[in-house]
């Protein structure tokens, strides 16, 4: 089973900052915006190696206070 990390974008995040962080993020696996949702988003992570690069993106951008994160099912 690929694992799965849902994230969210702080209201604070401008557009143009979201889509990079998107861009960036999209390396690591899938990404789907959630249903009904404007700022979260689900990565399914397809790829060996990934996950480790995909956690440390998300480090990064929780320490900016970008995105909060969490382990999910799809």
């Amino acid at each position: 089973m690929a694992p799965v990390v849902r994230f969210t974008f702080g209201t604070h995040v401008p557009a143009d900052t979201a889509a990079s962080w998107l861009s960036t993020i999209g390396a690591c696996g899938i990404v789907q915006p959630v249903q009904g949702s404007e700022r979260s988003y689900v990565v399914t992570v397809r790829r060996a190696g990934a996950m480790k690069y995909l956690v440390t993106l998300l480090s990064e951008a929780e320490r900016r206070e970008v995105l909060a994160r969490q382990y999910a099912a799809p």
